[in-house]
């Protein structure tokens, strides 16, 4: 910045005679210094110099003027002739200026902010300087910390010389800060309640680390660290809030994410009334369980006609013997699959075929057993007949001798087992009597 001094000079003359007399030199001068004024013509033996105000300025025998202290004063010159000259002389006070900002730190959010600026004498009207990086009106101090970049900035303002007095500085310092920016998330969300620890991806510009977290009641939180424990944590959806604090004159920045947590389901299933005969009806499972325990799927090993979606098993279709059953919940929300087992047997239904061969037994005939053949769990039964026949009930045996002469229907009966109801075969004999 160049500025250009102006010094008055100013010539005034007197004349007393018909002998003209005049002073020339600077007018102003500042606080502490001095100028030079020169008469014309030759001086006053005496006293040829006087100033009318001396608070202001004073001047010695050989025109030297001393500024003492601000106003004006009016210095006079007399020649040997008796002419008198006069002029003013202005006596500028030496300015004191004082820099301020309302803070001394702006965020990059922050409007524009304007100087407080203070001071004595002629301290305004001069200009604002600072480093590169810092958008500041040279004319007016205002800076727009939006448009700066982040750091801290020495100002500095100069006033105009004025008056016969040399430019004087002040500084101030500022700082501007850049608003943060942050974004969280946790990967991997929804999270079974049987996951582990789960930790936020955190990201950001400016200060953005060192905030805290925060979330509604039921999920288990480290307000420090973000960490989550599924474990400990109410079944649900939450927004996690994450706070940066107000500091270097930026307010407090919030950023949010969602996560769910659900529940690891539980599962049982049974088929009531195992053992089934394999003349069984169709059997479908009960399912009882929490969670999203439903919509899994049935496994059984070969020989079990099984229908994988909905359980139900076919007897008849089915090799007879014991098979485990497994239903599996589908993975599901972030929780694994989980399984439930039990245990169904099919049994076979018995079959039973009896004889006597040789029937018709004369009365004096021997003890005669029973021929049985079957297939499954045919043995075991119990045989009966009418009153009349001698019959063993355990072995079928029957004695011709101690029974009544006639024809008799004799029945083998298998007992209920296995899920098989009773099963019955029948044969028929006849006794006759000895002629």
């Amino acid at each position: 910045m160049l500025v250009l001094l102006l010094v008055s000079t100013f010539v005034i003359a007197g004349e007393r005679n018909g002998a003209a007399c005049s002073i020339t030199g600077s007018t102003e001068v500042c606080v502490g210094s001095t100028i030079s004024l020169t008469g014309s013509g030759t001086a006053h033996p005496t006293t040829p110099w006087a100033s009318t105000n001396p608070a202001a300025a004073i001047v010695n025998a050989s025109g030297t003027v001393s500024g003492v202290g601000p106003g004006t004063t009016t210095i006079t010159y007399t020649d040997n002739t008796g002419c008198t000259a006069t002029t003013v002389v202005q006596v500028a006070a030496i300015a004191v200026p004082s820099l301020n900002y309302s803070s001394s730190v702006f965020c990059t959010n922050a409007a524009t902010q304007n100087p407080i600026l203070t001071g004595t004498g002629a301290y305004t009207g001069g200009n604002y300087a600072a480093p590169a990086g810092l958008s500041i009106d040279a004319t007016n101090g205002a800076i727009t910390p939006s448009s700066s970049t982040p750091g801290t900035y020495t100002i500095t303002y100069s006033t105009l010389p004025s008056g016969g007095c040399a430019i004087a500085t002040t500084t101030a310092s500022v700082t501007v800060t850049a608003l943060p920016t942050a974004s969280i998330s946790y990967p991997g969300t929804p999270f079974c309640t049987s996951a582990g620890t789960q930790n936020p991806v955190l990201s950001g510009t400016g200060a953005y680390t060192g905030g805290t977290y925060s979330a509604p009641a039921g999920l288990t939180i480290n307000s420090s660290t973000g960490a989550i424990d599924p474990a400990s944590s109410t079944p649900g959806s939450y927004n996690i809030t994450y706070t940066i604090s107000a500091g270097g004159g930026c307010a407090a920045v919030t950023a949010t994410t969602s996560v769910t947590i659900t529940a690891l389901p539980s599962a049982n299933i049974n088929y009531s009334g195992t053992p089934f005969c394999s003349n069984a009806a169709i059997q479908n499972p009960v399912l009882t369980g929490t969670g999203a325990y439903t919509a899994g799927t049935y496994s059984a090993p070969a020989g079990l006609t099984i229908n994988t979606t909905n359980g139900a098993i076919t007897p008849s279709s089915s090799t007879p013997g014991t098979y485990t059953v497994t239903y599996s919940t589908l993975p599901i929300a972030g929780c694994p699959s989980v399984t439930a087992t039990t245990n169904v047997t099919i049994t076979v239904l018995p079959t039973a075929n009896i004889s006597y061969p040789g029937t018709p037994f004369c009365s004096n005939a021997s003890t005669q057993s029973p021929v049985l053949t079957g297939t499954g769990a045919y043995t075991g039964g119990t045989y009966s007949a009418p009153a009349g026949l001698s019959i063993n009930s355990s072995t079928g045996a029957i004695n011709p001798a101690s029974s009544t002469p006639g024809t008799y229907n004799i029945t083998y009966s298998v007992a209920a087992a296995g899920g098989c109801s009773i099963v019955t075969a029948t044969t028929s004999v006849t006794i006759t009597s000895l002629p």
